[in-house]
C-alpha cells in the first residue's frame, strides 16, 4: 500500500527533477556556448540508471510505506545538497580560461564536472526507483505519479525561469525537494524530521529571492559579458529562451546598448537616440549595412521593410533613417521588445512608439501566414557570433527561419522586384543560395544566378577562412537591373567591401563554383553536406557534416563539425551502457529459460527507445506551430508527461476489462508512428496560419492521445515484473532508462541526417519489436 503522503512527495521530487534538467539546459547556454541538451539528458539517465542499478543489486527489501518514506527523506535531503554542490563548481569554475591557459587539465575538469553532474540525477532517481521498484503492483500507479509530476514541472518551469531568473530556479528546484522531503517526514514517529524539514523548507523559500547573491550564474572569463565589471551591466534577465545582459554604451567601442545573448554567444543592439530620428546621419547608419541602403535609393516613396529578428531594434532605426515608409520588426524574444519598448525606451528614443513601425512578437512564418501584406524588402541578421558557431554547439540547434520552405514564405510576401537581404558570414550566405536554388527553379522565377550578389566586408577574404568573413547577401525577385548592379559597385569602392559575386561577372568564389556546378571536393571537403539544403523536416541549417561521415573522418582537422557534445553523449552512453548490462546478466542467468521477465525486459528496453524518440520527435514539429517554441516545447512536453502519467495510471484497469489489451496497445502504437510520419507535415502546414487558441486545440488533440497510449507499456510491463520479482523490476527500470538515454542522442542524430519522418520509423520498429515481444512472452509465464 502507498500513501497519500508518499505520493505526494513523489510528485514533488518528480517536478524537481526536470525543473533542474531544464534548468541546466538553460544555464550551459551562458556558462558555455550551446544548450548541450542531449548531453544533459544523458547525464540525468545516467544517474537515473546507477540508482536502478544500485536496487536491482541490492537484497533490500522496503515493503512496509515508513521505511520507504524514512529513506527518501534523507534522499531528499542529499538531492538538495548536491544540487548546491553542482551549481556552485559549474558557476565557478574558470571552464574557458583553463581550456586556453592549461588545455591539458580540460580534460579532467571535464571528467570531474560530468561525474558531479551525475550525483544530484542518481539520488533523484534512487528516490523515484524506490517508490517505483518497491510498489509491487501498484507500480504503474506509482510510475504514473512520477510522470504527471514531471510534467506541472515543465510547466512551472516557464514561470520561475522568467520571474526567478536560474539563480532563484536553483533555490525552487530546492524548495520542491524540501517539499517532498516534508512529505516522506509527515509521521508522528519522524518528529525531529518533520520539524527539520519544515525549517529547511521556509529557509529554501526565502533564499528563492535572494538568489542572485547566493547563488549567482555567471558567464566565464572568455566571454563577452565578462569584460565589464558586473555592477557596470544595465539589465540582466532571463526567459526559456536566453539570458540577456545589456551593457552599457562605450562597452567593446560602441556608441549604442550592447544586448550580450547567453553572454555573448549572439549579439544585438539598443539603438541611443538623442534628439530624435531626424538627427541621425543616414551616412554613417548606412555604413553597417550599406548596400540595402543604397539599392532601393531614389525609387519614389520609401520600401516597406519586414525585419526577421529585431532584436534590439538596431536595424529598424537604421530603415527608418534611410527613408523607410514602414518597418514592420518581427521578433521572437519577447523580452528583447520588452527592452526596447519600455525599460530602455528613452535611451531608444521611442523608437517602437514611432507611427512608422510595428513590432510583433512571435515567429516570422506564423505572422506571414495570417498576413496577405507584401514588403520590397525582408531583411534578416543571423546573430549569432562566430565564435559561437567555432565552438561547434550551434549545429546542434534547429532553424526554421532559413528552410527551403521558410525562403518560399518570405518569397511570396515579397513584390515583384523585391529582395530577400541577409547579412552573417560567407558560409551562411552560400547556404542560403544554395536552399533557394530549388524553389527558384520549381517557381519558375528569373534564374537565380541573375538575381543574387554577394558582398564581402573585407578586402582580403580569401586570406580569411568562410566562416569568419561579415557578408551581406541580396538575393531578388526577378533580375538585377544595370544601374541596381552599378549602385552595388559604388558600395563596395566606397565602403571597402569586395563584390565576391554579381550577375554577369566571372570570378572563382564558392558562389560562381555553385553556378558552374563546379564545387569539387577541394572545396567541399569541410562541408560535404552543404549542397543538401535544409527543410522543415530537417531543419538544421548548420549541419554541414552528416554523421556517417563525421565518424569516418573523426580525426580529420579539415572537417568543420562540433558535435562535440552529441558525440560525447554517445561515447557517455556506450561506454557506460554495456558495464552495468554484463553486470546484471550474470543475476538473472540464475532464473529460469523460458521465465517471461527475460522477454518483459527486453520488451521495456524497446518500449523506453520508443518513448524518447517520440518525445523528441513530437516536441521538434509541434513547436514550429508556436510563436515562441521554447515556451512551446514547456507546454507540449507538459501536455504529453501528464498524458502519458495518465495513462499509467489507467492500465491496471483498463487490462483487467479489455481482452488482448496489451496487444492491441502495441499495435496501436506502432500505427500511431507511422500515421504521424505522414501526417504531422499535412498538420503543421494546415494549422500554421489558424489562431493561437486553435493550435492549442490541435496540439492537445494530437499529444493527449499519444502520450497516454505511449504511458501504457511500461507501466503495465513493471506491474507484471513485480509479480516474478523485484529484481526484474529493478533492471527493468535500469534497462528502460539507459535505452531512453541512447533514444535521446539517436533521435537528434537521426533528424539532423533523415529528417523527423525517420525518427517515426524508428519508433514504430521498436514499438513493433515490442509487440512481437510480448506475443512471445504470453506462452512463456503467467499473463
Amino acid at each position: 500500500m502507498v500513501s497519500r503522503l508518499g505520493l505526494l512527495g513523489l510528485f514533488f521530487v518528480s517536478a524537481a527533477v526536470i525543473q533542474l534538467e531544464l534548468l541546466l539546459i538553460r544555464a550551459t547556454s551562458v556558462i558555455l556556448w550551446n544548450h548541450h541538451t542531449p548531453l544533459i539528458l544523458t547525464l540525468a539517465l545516467f544517474g537515473f540508471g546507477a540508482s536502478g542499478v544500485l536496487w536491482a543489486s541490492s537484497r533490500a527489501e522496503f515493503r512496509d510505506d515508513a521505511s520507504k518514506r524514512s529513506l527518501s527523506f534523507i534522499l531528499a535531503l542529499l538531492f538538495s545538497a548536491a544540487v548546491i554542490f553542482v551549481f556552485f563548481i559549474f558557476t565557478r569554475m574558470p571552464l574557458l580560461v583553463m581550456g586556453e591557459k592549461l588545455p591539458g587539465l580540460r580534460t579532467l575538469y571535464w571528467v570531474l564536472t560530468l561525474i558531479a553532474l551525475i550525483f544530484p540525477f542518481f539520488f533523484g532517481g534512487t528516490l523515484i526507483g524506490l517508490w517505483i521498484i518497491f510498489a509491487g503492483e501498484t507500480s504503474g500507479k506509482v510510475y504514473g505519479i512520477n510522470l504527471i509530476g514531471s510534467g506541472i514541472g515543465s510547466l512551472s518551469y516557464l514561470f520561475t525561469i522568467s520571474s526567478l531568473g536560474a539563480s532563484g530556479s536553483v533555490f525552487f528546484v530546492i524548495f520542491l525537494l524540501l517539499a517532498g522531503a516534508v512529505c516522506f517526514s509527515m509521521r508522528k514517529e519522524a518528529l525531529w524530521q518533520a520539524t527539520l524539514s519544515l525549517v529547511l523548507l521556509l529557509a529554501s523559500m526565502g533564499a528563492i529571492f535572494f538568489g542572485e547573491s547566493l547563488m549567482p550564474v555567471e558567464a566565464p572569463v572568455g566571454k563577452r559579458v565578462s569584460k565589464a565589471p558586473r555592477e557596470a551591466i544595465l539589465y540582466t534577465g532571463w526567459n526559456t529562451l536566453s539570458r540577456v545582459d545589456v551593457m552599457p554604451p562605450g562597452f567593446e567601442g560602441t556608441t549604442n546598448l550592447t544586448v550580450l545573448i547567453d553572454g555573448g554567444a549572439a549579439t544585438t543592439y539598443i539603438p541611443r537616440i538623442e534628439g530624435g530620428l531626424d538627427r541621425e546621419n543616414p551616412d554613417r547608419v548606412r555604413s553597417g549595412n550599406p548596400l540595402i541602403h543604397r539599392i532601393k535609393e531614389g525609387e519614389g516613396e520609401g520600401p516597406s521593410i519586414l525585419v526577421v529578428g529585431s532584436g534590439g531594434g538596431i536595424d529598424v532605426r537604421d530603415f527608418l533613417v534611410n527613408g523607410a515608409s514602414r518597418v514592420t520588426a518581427v521578433e521572437i524574444n519577447p523580452l528583447m521588445n520588452e527592452l526596447v519598448r519600455k525599460r530602455f525606451r528613452r535611451e531608444a528614443g521611442n523608437l517602437y512608439q514611432d507611427p512608422r513601425v510595428r513590432v510583433i512578437t512571435g515567429d516570422v512564418r506564423s505572422f506571414l501566414s495570417k498576413t496577405d501584406e507584401r514588403f520590397d524588402i525582408i531583411h534578416l541578421g543571423l546573430p549569432i557570433t562566430n565564435a559561437a558557431l567555432a565552438s561547434g554547439a550551434v549545429n546542434l540547434s534547429e532553424n526554421t527561419l532559413l528552410t527551403e520552405e521558410a525562403l518560399g514564405v518570405y518569397f511570396s510576401h515579397l513584390v515583384p522586384g523585391g529582395i530577400f537581404y541577409l547579412y552573417h558570414n560567407e558560409l551562411s550566405a552560400l547556404r542560403t543560395v544554395v536552399t533557394a536554388a530549388r524553389f527558384f527553379r520549381e517557381k519558375e522565377f528569373t534564374p537565380l544566378s541573375e538575381s543574387v550578389v554577394a558582398l564581402l566586408a573585407a578586402s582580403n577574404p580569401e586570406e580569411r577562412p568562410i566562416t569568419g568573413v561579415r557578408a551581406e547577401l541580396l538575393i531578388k525577385k526577378g533580375a538585377f537591373s544595370f544601374e541596381e548592379l552599378k549602385k552595388v559597385r559604388d558600395v563596395a569602392k566606397r565602403y571597402g567591401f569586395t563584390t565576391r559575386y554579381l550577375p554577369g561577372e566571372k570570378g572563382e568564389s564558392y558562389f560562381h563554383r555553385f553556378f558552374d556546378a563546379t564545387l569539387g571536393e577541394k572545396e567541399l571537403k569541410p562541408f560535404p553536406d552543404l549542397l543538401r539544403p535544409p527543410t522543415d523536416e530537417r531543419p538544421y541549417f548548420f549541419h554541414l557534416v552528416t554523421w556517417r561521415e563525421f565518424f569516418r573522418r573523426i580525426f580529420d582537422k579539415n572537417i568543420a563539425a562540433g558535435e562535440g557534445s552529441l558525440l560525447l553523449s554517445l561515447a557517455l552512453v556506450l561506454v557506460l551502457i554495456f558495464p552495468f548490462i554484463l553486470f546484471s546478466l550474470p543475476r538473472l542467468a540464475k532464473s529460469p529459460r523460458r521465465d517471461p521477465g527475460w522477454l518483459y525486459l527486453f520488451a521495456g528496453t524497446s518500449s523506453g527507445f520508443g518513448f524518447m524518440l517520440l518525445e523528441f520527435v513530437l516536441l521538434s514539429w509541434l513547436r514550429i506551430l508556436w510563436g515562441n517554441p521554447e515556451t512551446a516545447a514547456m507546454i507540449i512536453l507538459s501536455v504529453f508527461l501528464v498524458s502519458a502519467g495518465l495513462g499509467s495510471l489507467s492500465v491496471r484497469f483498463l487490462a483487467g476489462k479489455i481482452p488482448g489489451f496489451i496487444l492491441m496497445l502495441g499495435g496501436t502504437l506502432f500505427l500511431f508512428c507511422f500515421g504521424a510520419a505522414r501526417g504531422m507535415p499535412e498538420l503543421i502546414r494546415t494549422l500554421w496560419a489558424a489562431s493561437e487558441s486553435a493550435k492549442i486545440f490541435g496540439t492537445l488533440v494530437v499529444l493527449t492521445p499519444f502520450g497516454f497510449v505511449i504511458g501504457m507499456p511500461f507501466a503495465w510491463l513493471l506491474e507484471r515484473l513485480s509479480r516474478i520479482s523485484h529484481l526484474w523490476s529493478g533492471w527493468a527500470w535500469v534497462y528502460n532508462i539507459f535505452s531512453s538515454s541512447l533514444g535521446s542522442i539517436l533521435g537528434f542524430m537521426v533528424a539532423m541526417d533523415y529528417g523527423y519522418s525517420m525518427v517515426f520509423g524508428i519508433a514504430a520498429f521498436s514499438y513493433a519489436v515490442f509487440l512481437i515481444l510480448i506475443c512471445f512472452s504470453r506462452g512463456w509465464g503467467p499473463r
